[in-house]
């Protein structure tokens, strides 16, 4: 069962790819000819074809996410069962080395991209109708390649894994990685005494820029959506690795044991997941902010018409930043209400 699911997301890649083809045909003869002033053979023709980009990149951005989903989940569960000395997923990253964590950061990024692309479609065909159609269609030459990628270095991860070599697992690899130069760095990185004052302040620096986003009037008039979609991704990058090397003794039971594959394990009940969507999910909103506001940035009509839709995201930045918090707090509570100590002192 387990050998057919690189060809299961084989399958699900080129059929994918096939649509976002299609559909970066369309966008690229928009950009290039689109006039909806004049009724034109050609014009009529791509209005024709617009109709249909909302439903091919709908599917595609389906087919796309499940076979990422599969693809994490298969790392994280089911590939370590075929990979001598891997216990998670740790040990097959080392066995795809270097195709796997690149085919994991395009097809994160993809997904990412393509729910951004669908809010800005959704504007485009509630408010905008055709006035909007050129900047919307002018991400999906950004998307294709970059999903390309992602299926391209998938491919060549899965074929690593027909008859991969012993790796080592990930206490003896995390091991290695605490001395020397990379292992100071990253111990200056984390100084207990920095890192939660840094990580709170921009926190509250980026939960103000999103309070603002959603109280002031028109997005027209708010430069604030700018400071927060662009800090905000990387903060939650940083912000979400560093809160979760802190809950990972309250999940493992160890003091020391920084592998983050470890947590899609059943046997911790692979909080993982929840980590992983939560901040895909938080980048994802910012982007969104971060997509329109570019696009539509000569266009105040269309600024108008997306106001609702920048506010929308803002709060729920807001709302899965609480979320990330609160389970981060929950795990160190919950086992001093049981244990009555903190693991970490």
């Amino acid at each position: 069962m387990i050998a057919i699911i690189p060809d299961l997301i084989l399958l699900a890649d080129v059929s994918s790819g096939i649509l976002l083809a299609i559909a970066l045909r369309t966008a690229l003869a928009v950009d290039l000819h689109w006039n909806p002033d004049r009724s034109t053979p050609r014009q009529l023709m791509l209005e024709k074809d617009v109709e249909w980009l909302s439903p091919v990149m709908g599917v595609a951005e389906v087919i796309y996410g499940i076979s990422t989903i599969l693809w994490i989940v298969s790392i994280a569960m089911l590939f370590p069962r075929d990979v001598p000395g891997a216990m998670c997923g740790t040990g097959v990253m080392q066995a795809m080395a270097p195709y796997g964590g690149i085919a994991l950061m395009c097809r994160s990024g993809t997904v990412v991209l393509l729910y951004a692309w669908h809010a800005l479609d959704r504007i485009r065909r509630e408010h905008l109708g055709l006035t909007g159609t050129r900047e919307a269609v002018r991400v999906i030459p950004v998307i294709v390649p970059l999903a390309a990628l992602g299926a391209y270095y998938a491919f060549r991860a899965s074929r690593l894994l027909i008859d991969p070599d012993a790796v080592s697992c990930c206490a003896a690899l995390m091991d290695e990685q605490t001395g020397g130069l990379s292992g100071w760095i990253a111990s200056a990185l984390t100084l207990p005494a920095v890192v939660p004052i840094v990580v709170f302040l921009t926190g509250s620096a980026l939960a103000g820029m999103a309070w603002i986003v959603i109280r002031r009037g028109s997005v027209v008039r708010c430069g604030w959506r700018w400071g927060l979609a662009i800090m905000g991704i990387p903060w939650s990058l940083y912000a979400g690795r560093w809160a979760v090397g802190r809950i990972m003794p309250y999940c493992f039971g160890v003091l020391h044991h920084d592998c983050v594959w470890c947590l899609f394990l059943p046997v911790h009940h692979a909080p993982g997941f929840a980590f992983l969507l939560l901040l895909l999910a938080s980048i994802a909103e910012l982007t969104v902010i971060l997509m329109i506001s570019g696009l539509f940035a000569g266009s105040r009509p269309a600024l108008e018409a997306s106001d609702g839709r920048i506010r929308q995201a803002a709060l729920r930045f807001l709302l899965l930043s609480v979320l990330y918090a609160a389970i981060c707090l929950g795990y160190p509570l919950l086992y001093r209400l049981r244990f009555g100590v903190f693991i970490t002192g």
